[in-house]
């Protein structure tokens, strides 16, 4: 590149830089100055280049020193905030070029406060929606359990989906871990990299549903955001947008959001352009969306594009196998949350397992928080759950609380019987208690050590004493 054209091209990009620029020499003498300062200069009986720096402040055009000045002074860099007398506010910044320690130019760049401040305020609003979507990637992690055989069937299908990117409707009762379900698809598809955005239907009033959905432009409606708002879709742009509750979506946001779901296209509330998106779509519901759909209050259409790859995550009571498993990771969960180190007994999942739990899997893991809290001792037994009077489970009957009770072998709250000898008694509730430890960990001797908190090499020996069969608990939990 020659010389002529590098100069024509810098010109060209200094006329269109957002700002104003000034060069000067050491001695303060104007060698160039863009078009964006000359048009607010408007002062054509002074010519700017080959005047003095302080042309600015003699006449008047400035209330103060320069930047330029102050540089020349003390060969640092200056950062000042005028007033010219046309009323704009200007924040300059002046450079020195040094060469040999003497001041050889000046180079000083000034900002309109108002583009300043516009710049500042869409920074914040990105720094916001960043630090929203970290908080969506940053919720506590769920664990997907999956003892229950409807449970490892969902889990299947949703690995044979990883290369599959299409819409996914996932339902269940409220409480089944429909979010889990979808984070876990997420999760294992390649825009798990991506953000993760998850919104309630429900929770967002309907007079600003359109907006949180599609955003806005600046100035779109009376008291929105004055810089406008990127939507949900944009948010979760390259990643998964998961909306629950999608039979409270009103019908006029149906008809829009089957529009993006077919042309892929948002167009922001005030604005006349499209944008693409290329966002994962998974919703859910605790409803019949097609009776909804039989009554009006669901697009058929909408349906039909939302049910290609429909999930059902069965009620918690339909999938006891699961009660125990989440149990225990909910209580080294909240164990890890709280600094305890509780345990909970047989007696006691065996109440748990027995109860209908009409909240699904979120009132299981309040119920355990709770217990984890409020039990006194290192152990969660039968009379916890019991003094607790947990709704439904004042019910039960006499007798099985006692059977749970007497086969609390975690915690030693066996009804010995005093007919034996105390030596056989205490191998008994040992024996018992392994076999329950190894029934838990599906016959896998390292979990099961670690959870009764003994090496596999001690638990293999009593193991061996105790003559029990490993392959018949691990082919049983198989089942």
């Amino acid at each position: 590149m020659d010389r002529l054209t590098s100069l024509k091209e810098l010109n060209i990009f200094m006329d269109h830089f957002p700002g104003n620029v000034v060069l000067a020499d050491g001695n303060g003498k104007i060698l160039y100055v863009n078009k964006h300062l000359i048009k607010i200069w408007r002062n054509d009986s002074v010519n700017l280049v080959g005047s003095h720096s302080s042309v600015f402040r003699t006449t008047g055009w400035v209330n103060g020193q320069t930047g330029a000045e102050a540089v020349m002074e003390t060969k640092n860099r200056s950062i000042k905030y005028f007033k010219t007398k046309y009323g704009e506010g200007l924040i300059s910044v002046s450079l020195p070029v040094l060469k040999n320690n003497d001041l050889e130019y000046i180079v000083t760049f000034s900002f309109e406060e108002e583009v300043v401040f516009d710049y500042t305020k869409k920074i914040e609003a990105e720094k916001n929606n960043m630090q929203q979507l970290i908080y969506y990637l940053n919720r506590n992690n769920e664990t997907i359990i999956a003892e229950n055989e409807e449970m490892r069937k969902i889990l299947t299908l949703i690995n044979k989906l990883k290369s599959i990117d299409s819409t996914i409707l996932v339902s269940g009762e409220s409480g089944t871990g429909k979010e889990v379900i979808a984070k876990y698809i997420h999760e294992t598809s390649s825009r798990s990299a991506s953000p993760f955005v998850p919104i309630n239907c429900a929770a967002i009033p309907i007079e600003l549903m359109e907006a949180e959905f599609f955003g806005y432009v600046k100035g779109a409606f009376t008291g929105a955001n004055k810089q406008g708002k990127a939507g949900l879709f944009q948010l979760a742009q390259n990643g998964t947008l998961f909306l629950d509750e999608i039979g409270e979506m009103p019908l006029s946001i149906q008809a829009k959001f089957l529009r993006v779901l077919e042309s892929g296209e948002v167009r922001r509330i005030g604005s006349d352009e499209y944008t693409y998106i290329d966002t994962r779509i998974i919703v859910a519901t605790n409803k019949d969306l097609f009776e909804l759909v039989k009554i009006g209050l669901f697009r058929e259409d909408l349906y039909y594009r939302l049910n290609i790859l429909p999930i059902n995550v069965p009620p918690l009571r339909e999938r006891p196998e699961d009660i125990t498993a989440l149990a225990l990771s909910f209580i080294e969960r909240f164990n890890k949350k709280y600094h305890f180190h509780k345990k909970i007994s047989l007696g006691a999942l065996n109440i748990l397992k027995s109860y209908s739990w009409p909240g699904n899997v979120r009132e299981l893991k309040n119920i355990v928080e709770r217990l984890v809290i409020t039990t006194s001792s290192d152990i969660i037994d039968a009379k916890n759950i019991t003094f607790l009077n947990i709704t439904g489970l004042q019910n039960q009957s006499t007798n099985t609380v006692k059977k749970s009770q007497s086969d609390d072998v975690i915690n030693n709250h066996m009804t010995a019987d005093n007919t034996l000898p105390l030596k056989d008694v205490l191998n008994n509730c040992e024996k018992q208690y392994i076999t329950s430890a190894l029934s838990l960990a599906n016959g896998n001797i390292i979990k099961a050590a670690e959870s009764i908190d003994i090496s596999p090499s001690g638990l293999y020996k009593k193991i061996r004493d105790y003559k029990i069969n490993i392959h018949n608990l691990s082919s049983e939990n198989s089942h």
